[in-house]
This record gives C-alpha cells, structure tokens and sequence, in this order.
C-alpha cells in the first residue's frame, strides 16, 4: 500500500499537488485561484486532471484521498494512515485533547483505510460477471446532484421538459428530436422537440411503441428508431419512422432479430445498427436497412466484439463504432467498418474506456462524449486525423455520464439528458471549429 500511495502521488504534478492540497483545506475555486494565483478556468482544468488521475468523483473523495497519500499531515504532524496500520492507529490513546476539525481529519482518514481494506468485499457484492444483463432501470441515488463543470466551450441551454436517458435523439432542419428512453415513471414513447434558435421545446406525436436503449437516425427528412427495450430487460425488433413535416409515426419492416443497446449510423441510404442486446445476451451481430427497399440483412462481417451501450456516426464513407459495455466491463475499442469492403478495421483506441457514450463527426474531427460505467471520467474526448490520435477534452459533467443523447446542428455539439446518480434534464452544447475533411485512413 506505501508504494500504491508514493505512485498515486507522482501522478500529480507539483501544481496538481498544490491544488489538491488547497481542497482539502476547504477552498473553493474561487480561493485556489487567489491563493495559487491562477484562474478559475485553471482550476477547474487541474481539478478535472486530479480527479481522472487519483481515479475519484467529487471534491470530498479527493480530501480523503489527499489524506490517504500523504498531500496534508493528520494531527500533530503525523502522516495519515494507510490501509495496514489504519485500524492499530484507531486503537491508540491521543497524545493531546483534539480540535473538531482534527477529529473530523482523522476519522476521514480512518474511514478511506477502512474502505480500500473492503474494496474485495464490495466488489464481490456488487460485480456481475459477462453477460449479466445490465439492462435494468437503474435506481436514482439519495442525492442525485450532478457535478456541472461549464466551461468555455461547454454552455447549458433550455432545460429538457423532463428528465430521462436511454434515449434516441436526432438533428433534422434546425431541430432537435428527443424520442422514447426512460423517466423516473418508467420507459416512454414520448417525443419532443427542441429547437436552439428559439430555445423552445414543443412535444410531438408520441412514438407507438414505448421503448428504452434506442438510437434515433436521419435518412432523409425521415428519422428512423429501430428495436429497443420494452422493458427492463425485453427487446423488440420493430421499426418506427418519423416524418417531423407531417408529425406523424409510420413502420417500416422489422429487423432480423430483437436489440436494444445498440450503435446505430447512417452510412449514405444506408442504417446500420450494430451489436447490442438481444433479450438474453449481447450481439455482434450487424444489420444494414435501405429504406428505398424496405429490406434488412445481416451481414457477413460481424462486430470484432460481442457488446452493447456502443456509439456510432458516420465518417466520410465509413460507419465508426467506439466503446461499448457488455455487463462486466467498458472498452476503448474503435472501429471503422468499410461498406464496399465490409470489413473492420481497428483505429487507435480512446484514452478511456466508454460505455454508454455518444460519438458524432464534425469537419475532420471525431467527439466521444460521455461513458463512466464502472470508473469515474473527467474528461471528453477528440480525435485528430492530423496525428492519429485521440486527446482529451472538456466535459460539463465530472464521474458517470451514460445514455446521453448526442447530436450536431451546424458547429454545435449537443447532449442531452443522460444518467449521473439520477435521470438528467440539462442540455449542453460544445462549440466546435470546422477544418477540412481528411479521410481516416492508415
């Protein structure tokens, strides 16, 4: 444990450092700033690598974890205890009559010892081996306040009617479309529109059938919601199609095969919807839709990974897939599938694994926003054809951020709703900078 906390010490810079010290004396930003003599927005930049780099949430577990690895000294000079001498430390006399806030510092330290000592024991409660469906209305937690971080680039917009997740959204002429998902009152075929010029939102006929884990996908003028959960854990394979100038709902021909949770794009005419659940396990399957025929396939070439909760978009003439979960873990994976080839190739993978996440295209750039299954994220990300690459990016929202839904209109990123603790009614919007488009290729 000495070692694991020398490590997760030098992960931090001496500014870092410096930062982390300043919370844990109960600063707000505002106060490091002065103290530091930086910025706000620096700050906020050093707290968002603090908590990606010591793997926490939240501005309290960073104290505690600022205790754990020795950044501020416990009462009377002493170093805080690690996990093997937390519990004999308890057992000894004080030396001196303590202060409240001393107290309140020592049993904080004692409690993140006690903690990591129990980490087996939780984790064998709460893991669920591969496969387990993951798929179950999540239960929104006591306190469901959502860290909001905005920045520069990050700005709120209109509040969202009501909050939910597991949505499909979609941009067509100006507009954004909220369709299905989950609230706190359970899954929903409810459709909304909102629209960023006038900051309105209207509500639309309401999608026939009430599914969850949904994609929405333009082909058109027409938005297409393939399958979905119809409840907590059942797909369907029914197609639904929405004419937002008529307001009206159609169907279109089923898909092979019942999935919800999967990665859906538009590649031309064409509607691809990739892995995900298929009522008892996650798929690699992938199913290609031209609506002119009406008709579905499967094709010959399977997803490389059997998962669901992946992203999609569409990248020149290629369909992208990243990230993904399938009920024990999260992945990094990115692919890029050629619809004359129809193969996949692997790209280089994002810096974190996301599952639950939202990827769109914008000029030559690529964003992947969102994810935070089962670790905490603090960051967004962007891929760059120049280098190769993926790199970081801000986010508004610090730890999980899952089934978001995201959409581009013009040089605007939008995300809407999601999960963080608790059903989500914000919308952001990330403002982007056009290049010329680059083709991904080796």
């Amino acid at each position: 444990m000495a070692g694991e906390t020398k490590k997760d010490k030098s992960k931090l810079s001496k500014r870092e450092l410096d930062v982390l010290r300043a919370v844990a004396k109960g600063l707000s930003n505002q106060e490091i700033g002065r103290e530091l003599v930086i910025s706000e927005n620096t700050v906020r930049v050093h707290l968002r690598k603090i908590y990606a780099k010591l793997e926490v949430q939240s501005r309290t577990e960073a104290t505690m974890r600022a205790i754990q690895i020795g950044v501020i000294d416990m009462p009377g000079g002493q170093v805080a205890p690690n996990a093997e001498t937390a519990a004999a430390a308890a057992t000894q006399p004080a030396q001196m009559p303590l202060s409240p806030r001393q107290l309140t510092v020592f049993f904080a330290s004692l409690g993140v010892a006690l903690a990591i000592l129990l980490t087996p024991y939780w984790r064998g409660i709460f893991h669920r081996p591969a496969g387990t469906s993951m798929l179950d209305r999540p239960v929104p937690t006591a306190d469901t306040t959502m860290p909001v971080d905005l920045t520069e680039t990050w700005q709120t917009r209109a509040q969202m009617p009501s909050a939910r997740s597991r949505m499909g959204l979609a941009a067509l002429d100006g507009n954004l479309y909220l369709i299905g998902g989950e609230r706190t009152s359970g899954i929903t075929g409810l459709t909304e529109i909102y629209t960023p010029a006038t900051r309105r939102w209207q509500e639309g006929a309401g999608k026939p059938t009430a599914v969850a884990n949904v994609q929405a996908v333009v082909i058109g003028k027409e938005i297409f919601v393939p399958g979905g959960c119809t409840s907590e854990t059942a797909a369907t394979s029914v197609l639904e199609i929405y004419n937002p100038v008529a307001n009206e709902w159609r169907q279109g021909a089923p898909m092979p095969a019942a999935r919800c949770a999967y990665a859906a794009a538009a590649v031309g005419d064409t509607l691809y919807v990739v892995g995900g659940w298929d009522g008892a396990a996650y798929s690699d399957a992938v199913f290609a839709y031209v609506p002119a025929e009406d008709a579905w396939q499967t094709l010959d070439a399977p997803y490389p990974l059997s998962v669901g909760f992946a992203a999609a978009t569409a990248y020149g003439d290629a369909l992208l897939v990243a990230g993904g979960y399938d009920g024990s873990r999260e992945y990094a994976d990115v692919f890029r599938f050629s619809p004359p080839a129809g193969q996949w190739e692997a790209l280089p993978p994002l810096e974190h694994p996301r599952g639950g996440l939202g990827v769109v295209s914008l000029g030559d750039a690529l964003y992947a926003v969102g994810g935070g299954w089962t670790d905490a994220i603090s960051t967004n990300e962007q891929w760059s054809p120049q280098t190769y690459s993926w790199t970081t990016v801000d986010t508004p929202v610090i730890g999980e951020w899952r089934n978001l839904g995201l959409a581009t209109i013009d040089r605007d990123i939008y995300a809407v709703g999601g999960w963080n603790g608790g059903y989500m009614d914000t919308v952001f919007s990330y403002k982007t900078v056009y290049k010329v488009f680059i083709p991904l290729s080796y």
